[in-house]
């Protein structure tokens, strides 16, 4: 494979479906009638009640570079996406979310960029369920700023890389298989990313991402959360442990991480932060922690925009242990 003439590459789509019968068509033909076509969409369907499926074989019967597989029992997002890329053959792997457009130039505007050990994304506009825009940049309504490199410190603690934006080598879905529990994949993704050769940023925007009320977490139209007062707080104490589950994701995280060729300075702040949550199920604030935090301030916080007040509580509340935290 040439690393500066992409034209001889396999591109392959993956896609993870599940109840998506009201606007996988638009999707897959947004991705049909790209200028520049993939050699495969590999679509594993995660045990849809709706009729996705008969949507889907519809599709594959029409368009051979569709592969439709079934799940016998649910796998959730990650696992279901993990499983389309061991089915997939490309030398890059694109991601696609079952309800989103992709502009007809997105692959062709990517293309230019893949290389070999990098981790390819773009921005995103967010559109509604009709498809009307909401927000015009993905990067903006989240507040994150898009990095490239290997800022992998900053990611692990704040992801500015969805999955619906991004295109990936071969080499690194291969190295970050089986894909981390408890995080999402695309966070994952990117993290692997940064012990090969790194992140890189398309500017443009080449996804319609839709908000709907399937994925109500995001979507912009629907009320926000109340911030909870004091007693509020006092009253979920019982229900600490998911910050203890919380913990030990990422204890797993930078396990896995640990294993993985790191930078010295990553290496370090890796090793200090599993030892730190070794910890964590405890009354304490870490002040050596919290020194470490300090100095790796810049790493931590390049992602998000925060003002110094809140840059400063937030390594106040990172340095503490989960007791510490339920009355903070």
């Amino acid at each position: 494979m040439n690393d500066t003439n992409q034209e001889s590459s396999r591109l392959s789509v993956v896609m993870a479906t599940y109840n998506g019968e009201a606007y996988i068509r638009q999707q897959l033909d947004s991705i049909l009638t790209q200028t520049v076509l993939p050699d495969e969409i590999v679509i594993v369907d995660d045990c849809s009640g709706d009729g996705t499926v008969e949507v889907l074989q519809a599709y594959a019967e029409q368009h051979d570079i569709i592969q439709l597989h079934r799940n016998e029992q649910n796998l959730g997002v990650n696992k279901n996406f993990e499983k389309a890329c061991t089915l997939s053959r490309g030398d890059y792997i694109l991601f696609s979310d079952q309800d989103d457009i992709w502009l007809p130039e997105k692959i062709e505007t990517m293309m230019p960029a893949l290389r070999p050990g990098y981790l390819t994304y773009s921005d995103a506009a967010i559109v509604d369920a009709e498809g009307e825009t909401l927000r015009e940049s993905e990067f903006k309504y989240h507040g994150v700023t898009p990095l490239a490199g290997q800022p992998i410190i900053a990611l692990s603690q704040r992801n500015c890389v969805s999955g619906h934006n991004i295109a990936v080598s071969r080499e690194i879905v291969e190295s970050a298989l089986p894909f981390a529990d408890g995080i999402f994949y695309d966070q994952w993704l990117a993290l692997v990313a940064c012990t090969h050769n790194g992140i890189r940023i398309v500017a443009d925007k080449l996804v319609k991402h839709r908000m709907h009320v399937s994925n109500a977490n995001n979507n912009l139209a629907l009320p926000k959360k109340k911030k909870l007062g004091l007693w509020d707080k006092l009253l979920r104490v019982s229900k600490r442990q998911s910050l203890t589950r919380r913990n030990q994701i990422w204890l797993d995280v930078y396990s896995r991480l640990l294993e993985l060729p790191l930078p010295e300075r990553a290496k370090v702040y890796f090793t200090a932060s599993k030892q730190h949550g070794l910890r964590y199920d405890q009354c304490f604030f870490d002040k050596e922690y919290f020194v470490l935090l300090k100095d790796y301030e810049e790493d931590v916080f390049s992602v998000s925009i925060l003002s110094e007040q809140k840059r400063k509580r937030r390594l106040k509340h990172m340095a503490k242990g989960r007791l510490a935290q339920a009355f903070s």
